[in-house]
């Protein structure tokens, strides 16, 4: 078994298991053991440290959702280092500041890849779509810090928590239970292209199938700030809900030009938003 493989296999799986249950793993086939629970030393792991990357958004569209998963992260291996270990080792965390750019983040995780035992948080749809061959060519364990079903069947890929389709059918089905919407109503939809609003619109075209709405489609890029043509579409065609795919900016955009010429409507998001 080669070494990425092995450490996908045995220290990237072990370590999703650590954090929720506090197991130990074991590795094949690599260059030297350490004694601890078994568990050999490789790629971004020693005898005394586990290092994990993060490549994240500090400063792009999603730093106030990203900086507060950093954080997190941060905040739980600090706890545990203080308080124990991980198979006799200390876990150490590697950030990277990706600010949602694909070609920044592609660059950075070569420059990461040989130091980390797996990537704990990958910030954005668009950056798991561009590191997926390299995530599978390494055997590279990656966290998504986002939720598109495109990646449901990626192996390196682990996604918690309900995918952006998931969400968007239990969210309209709560629109109709609490803010009016029904059977037959116009729902807008406002998205950006490629996997991360493409995989909130399927999962609203679904509801609007099984509940005999009209959705009213507006797909727009990561750098469009300003909504105003959305809602004016949307209040042509008399939508009765929005759902949103789309950053922070855009949400606010879209929410005070809705209120500004009268369309006054429930807006539903994907988490997010």
């Amino acid at each position: 078994m080669s070494t990425r493989k092995s450490r996908l296999l045995a220290v990237g799986s072990a370590l999703l298991l650590l954090i929720a249950g506090g197991a130990c793993g074991k590795a094949e086939d690599e260059s030297s053991s350490s004694g601890a629970g078994d568990v050999k030393t490789g790629p971004g792991v020693t005898a005394d440290t586990i290092t994990l990357g993060q490549l994240t958004d500090l400063s792009g569209v999603f730093a106030p959702l990203a900086t507060a998963f950093t954080q997190a992260q941060e905040m739980y291996w600090k706890e545990q280092n203080a308080s124990g270990d991980i198979c006799g080792r200390k876990v150490k965390l590697i950030n990277k500041d990706a600010a949602y750019d694909v070609q920044k983040a592609v660059s950075l995780y070569k420059d990461t890849e040989p130091d980390v035992a797996a990537i704990s948080q990958v910030v954005g749809s668009p950056i798991i779509a561009a590191l997926l061959p390299s995530f599978e060519k390494d055997n590279m364990l990656a966290v998504a810090a986002a939720w598109p079903p495109a990646f449901l069947d990626a192996e390196p890929v682990s996604i918690i928590g309900a995918t952006y389709d998931i969400e968007a059918i239990n969210g309209i089905e709560w629109l109709m239970e609490n803010k009016g919407l029904k059977e037959g109503d116009a729902i807008g939809d406002l998205y950006f292209e490629g996997d991360f609003g493409e995989g909130g619109l399927i999962g609203v075209k679904y509801a609007a199938e099984k509940f005999g709405m009209k959705v009213v489609e507006q797909k727009i890029k990561a750098p469009d700030e300003d909504m105003s043509g959305a809602a004016a579409k949307f209040k042509r065609e008399g939508v009765k809900a929005i759902w949103v795919t789309t950053a922070p900016a855009q949400l606010a955009s879209l929410a005070g030009v809705a209120k500004s010429i009268g369309l006054d409507v429930p807006i539903g998001t994907n988490g997010p938003v």
